[in-house]
């Protein structure tokens, strides 16, 4: 004999609550002593079966409330959210119907609908495809994590962007840029790129033994590989309130230098020169009896400290075009890189792009990059083209300023 339909509500801390529609089957008096030893001898293998979950490495809820904890936890290796945790945190309301088997879940008048053992969502009559389906525990239910922006993130008022490899839900308005760092070494420096997605005003300053870098930002969503040289730099870590880069020097620091480089609109680059002290001052040499024959000439002191180098052209201004279709856009950016990888190597002074991708620079803001690194050379990479094949050669031009003496 059947019992009554049975619903219970369970509040969540929020107010959403969750209820379970049930029927309540007993077994039969006469066959409770069999019921039983099968429960006894079943549920140790069926309990040896099923993957054990474990904790796994939580959420950070970002808003302008502040942060939040958002646990996670590990089922045969898939990444799954509590929904009981998801209701308390966006004001969700759940419902379930164990007859049907399905889960409805409500915000304000928007509705998901999920099926156990089913990857797929109804998200306001649409349906979208989850990496693994509800999963019913211990706890309660448990969703995959890109349910966050798969299925709630279409229903919900606010913007929500989960950002997986950093542990990040960022939730409404809130300033968060994505901040890589790269390396490019050379004998006597170390150059540090940070690429800033969208851009953010920084400052940078130097602090007992560590520069600091700080973003006008809410948060930082980084990307920061290890150093290749701990001689130059120790380490780059992010540092309170979670808004500022300390990049640590090394034993061997000598001095930087920082400017922004021009990228694409929208996005931002600083790059920082990080320059190795000079090595101690050997012990004086033996005399060396004069030769015979003076040299021919002097070796002149180098005096060149900042190149910059203008690869002609780039973005919307593909300049001359090749029989092939190699663009002369495209060459000046390759030989200018190259020739910055040289001089930085061979001789060890500062090297600056006007541009380093395919982005269209005006010509002041080409000028500007130079002036404001106080520049002892600005060199101008073009590839000409000409109608007639037999035509070869290079040209050059230079300011003279001895004309307006």
């Amino acid at each position: 004999m059947h019992g009554p339909n049975v619903c219970e509500t369970v509040n969540f801390a929020g107010g959403p609550g969750l209820c379970h529609d049930a029927i309540m089957s007993p077994p039969p008096a006469r066959g409770i002593a069999a019921w039983l030893i099968a429960a006894l001898v079943l549920s140790p293998a069926l309990s040896a079966q099923a993957p054990s979950p474990r904790p796994g490495p939580p959420l950070t809820l970002l808003s302008r409330e502040g942060r939040r904890a958002l646990p996670t936890t590990i089922v045969g290796g898939q990444e799954m959210v509590a929904l009981e945790d998801l209701a308390g945190a966006f004001q969700l309301t759940v419902r379930e119907d164990r007859l049907a088997g399905g889960l409805t879940i409500s915000y304000k008048a928007r509705t998901i609908v999920l099926t156990e053992g089913q990857s797929l969502a109804s998200v306001g009559g649409r349906l979208v495809t989850l990496s693994a389906p509800a999963t019913r525990e211990a706890r309660g239910w448990l969703v995959p994590l890109d349910f966050v922006a798969r299925a709630l993130a279409p229903i919900y008022d606010t913007r929500l962007d989960l950002r997986r490899p950093s542990r990040l839900v960022v939730i409404g308005d809130v300033r968060v840029p994505r901040v890589g760092v790269r390396y490019d070494e050379s004998p006597a420096q170390l150059r540090l790129l940070v690429d800033i997605a969208p851009a953010v005003a920084h400052t940078i300053a130097r602090e007992a033994g560590r520069l600091l870098v700080r973003f006008e930002a809410d948060a930082l969503d980084v990307s920061i590989p290890p150093p290749p040289s701990p001689e130059l730099v120790k380490g780059v870590q992010l540092v309170d309130p979670g808004t500022t880069l300390a990049i640590d020097l090394g034993p061997r620091f000598g001095g930087f230098r920082a400017a922004d480089v021009p990228v694409e609109p929208g996005a931002a680059r600083l790059a920082i020169e990080i320059a190795a002290s000079a090595p101690a001052e050997p012990s004086a040499p033996a005399p060396v009896p004069p030769t015979t024959e003076p040299p021919l000439f002097d070796v002149p002191q180098p005096t060149l400290r900042t190149v910059v180098i203008d690869p002609g052209h780039g973005g919307s201004e593909d300049g001359a075009r090749g029989p092939g279709g190699l663009l002369e856009k495209q060459v000046t950016l390759s030989v200018a890189r190259r020739l910055r990888a040289a001089l930085e190597s061979r001789l060890g002074v500062r090297v600056i792009l006007t541009r380093d991708a395919d982005q269209t620079v005006p010509l002041d803001e080409r000028a500007a990059v130079a002036n404001n690194n106080k520049a002892d050379v600005f060199l101008s990479l073009h590839a000409n083209a000409s109608v007639r094949e037999a035509a070869s050669g290079a040209e050059v031009f230079y300011l003279s300023l001895d004309e307006y003496g």
